[in-house]
C-alpha cells in the first residue's frame, strides 16, 4: 500500500449525494479508508443534488451517518473534522448544463489548489432513468474528454444488457465507452469498501476507480442476459 501522499489526486463526485445511499454506504465507507490512510491527502468529496443544502448541512448529516455505520467503532478525536473539511456540496438540476460547468469549475479550482491534474471519479447515486442525462451533460460540459483521468461507477444492478443500452448508447453527443464505465454490485461494493478497500485509480480501463484496487469482473449474473 502506498503511503497516502503518494497516491495521485482524487475528486470523487456523487450524482444523488443527498440521498440515503451516500448517507448510510457511501461516506461511511470514504471515511473508513481515511482512517486507514488510504485515500490520497488531497481528495475531494462533491455531493450533486438538487435540494437545497449547505456544506455544513451536508456534514451534519454525513456524520450521523457515519456514527452509525461506519466501521471505527471509536472516531479518534479531530478525526471528523479532518475528513469532512474535504466534503462539499453542489445543489444542481440533473438535467441543466449549468450543473455540470460549475462542477467542472470546481474540480478545476481543486486541481489549481493541488497543483496536479487529478482523477474525476463521477458515482451515479441516482434512478436508472438519469445515467443517460447525466453522462451526456458530463459530455456537453468536457468532463469526460480526458479518459485517462476519468470513469463512471453506476451503482444499480439492473443488468449488463439493460446497463448498455443506458450509458453506451445515449444521445450523439455522448463520450462514455464501455471500458470507461463501472458495473460494481452494490453487496460487493459495500463489502470491499468496508472491509477490504484500499484507493487506487488506474488508467488502463481493468480496475474500478472506486477506493478498491480489487475489484472482481462483472458478475455473472450481470453478463447473463447481455
Amino acid at each position: 500500500m502506498k503511503p497516502n501522499d503518494q497516491l495521485e489526486p482524487t475528486v470523487f463526485v456523487i450524482f444523488g449525494g443527498a440521498g440515503d445511499l451516500t448517507w448510510r454506504k457511501l461516506v461511511p465507507a470514504l471515511f473508513d479508508l481515511s482512517q486507514d490512510r488510504s485515500l490520497p491527502a488531497d481528495f475531494s468529496v462533491i455531493a450533486v443534488d438538487r435540494v437545497d443544502l449547505s456544506d455544513e448541512t451536508l456534514r451534519r448529516r454525513l456524520q450521523d451517518g457515519v456514527k452509525k455505520f461506519s466501521r471505527q467503532r471509536t472516531m479518534k478525536p479531530g478525526a471528523w473534522g479532518e475528513f469532512a473539511r474535504h466534503l462539499h456540496y453542489q445543489q444542481g438540476d440533473f438535467k441543466t448544463l449549468y450543473t455540470y460547468t460549475a462542477l467542472g469549475a470546481h474540480c478545476a479550482k481543486l486541481e489549481k489548489q493541488w497543483g496536479a491534474k487529478a482523477h474525476r471519479i463521477f458515482y451515479m447515486a441516482t434512478p436508472p432513468s438519469l445515467f443517460g442525462d447525466i453522462q451526456k451533460y458530463l459530455g456537453k460540459a468536457g468532463l469526460a474528454r480526458d479518459r485517462e483521468w476519468a470513469r463512471i461507477v453506476v451503482e444499480k444492478p439492473i443488468g449488463y444488457a439493460r446497463m448498455k443500452v443506458i450509458i453506451s448508447k445515449p444521445p450523439a453527443c455522448a463520450v462514455w465507452q464501455d471500458t470507461d464505465v463501472r458495473y460494481p454490485d452494490p453487496m460487493i461494493m459495500g463489502y470491499l469498501l468496508s472491509n477490504e478497500g484500499e484507493f487506487t485509480t488506474t488508467r488502463s480501463g481493468h480496475t474500478a476507480a472506486l477506493g478498491v484496487s480489487h475489484l472482481p469482473p462483472k458478475p455473472s449474473s450481470l453478463r447473463a442476459d447481455g
